[in-house]
């Protein structure tokens, strides 16, 4: 009888550790399952405004997205009786059209820094191929490791056009900015602004 109750007990203890040992192997699988996916979602996801998005040497973030006038030289009032050139450089808006601004920050975290390259930022939407900024100044900037700088850059799109993203050039995803077909109350809560 003492040996059955050994043997018993010895089998428990075998048991017991037993599963212990597959409680343990499924928290670590668990554990590296959920690290995996938390790693992963980032990749392809679209960041919001405000986001860091790692790219080449550094990061990019988007402060603010603003809507611009459709004609910035019609203006009207007192003393105003006359238009306002509209200057080398202008293009009128195609009808449909709407022009927003986005300002961005780059930040350089390799050394010696990066080369920021306006011209190569590209708006993009379903159904809408990427679309290069309007804006005029597009001279390439050097932002020293450690450094950063911001930039407003100007674009036109489509109003009918959904989901306009940003893409930066080497960006490891695309920046939701929250502009096109929505309301102006839907505009204001994903954080747009007016401009003056």
């Amino acid at each position: 009888m003492k040996r059955e109750d050994e043997g018993r007990s010895s089998r428990g203890a075998l048991v017991v550790w037993a599963l212990l040992l597959l409680v343990a192997a499924g928290v670590v699988a668990t554990g590296t399952w959920g690290l995996s996916q938390s790693r992963g979602a980032g990749r392809g996801a679209v960041a919001a405004v405000g986001e860091l998005v790692p790219v080449t040497d550094g990061a990019v973030r988007v402060d603010a997205v603003s809507h611009l006038p459709d004609d910035p030289m019609k203006m009207s009032g007192p003393g105003m009786a006359m238009p306002m050139s509209p200057g080398p450089g202008f293009k009128p808006l195609p009808k449909g059209f709407h022009r927003f601004a986005v300002d961005l920050t780059v930040f350089a975290k390799v050394a010696p820094g990066l080369r920021l390259q306006p011209a190569g930022f590209r708006v993009s939407a379903t159904g809408l191929a990427p679309a290069q900024t309007t804006s005029l100044d597009l001279q390439s900037v050097f932002v020293p490791d450690g450094g950063f700088y911001s930039q407003r850059l100007e674009f036109q799109a489509p109003t009918s056009a959904r989901d306009l993203v940003l893409r930066a050039p080497g960006g490891a995803r695309p920046i939701a900015l929250g502009v096109g077909a929505a309301s102006p109350g839907m505009a204001m809560r994903l954080g747009m602004t007016t401009s003056p």
